[in-house]
């Protein structure tokens, strides 16, 4: 099991949102792609106007994969998600 600690952004902001996401991929080809991805969408989320902290956690070998992001308010995680940074959910 692989865990990326909890990392806070630098906002003073209270969370108002927090979004907690279970992803299972269909074949373990695909885990290698999917960590690059995720540590991208890392780096851009902790630069996101109103994001509050983030983390992942992999069980590659099983294909599933844990998020947590907080964020200052729904505006902010939706602008985030229709940035192009974050793929279509």
């Amino acid at each position: 099991m692989m865990t990326v600690p909890w990392k806070a952004t630098n906002l003073p902001q209270p969370v108002t949102l927090t979004q907690v996401s279970r992803l299972e991929l269909t074949h373990l080809r695909d885990v290698p792609g999917f960590l690059i991805a995720a540590l991208r969408i890392r780096r851009a989320t902790l630069n996101a106007p109103g994001a509050v902290g983030l983390s992942l956690r992999a069980a590659a070998l099983g294909r599933t994969f844990w998020t947590l992001s907080s964020w200052s308010d729904r505006e902010a995680i939706t602008a985030f998600v229709t940035s192009g940074v974050h793929p279509p959910s």
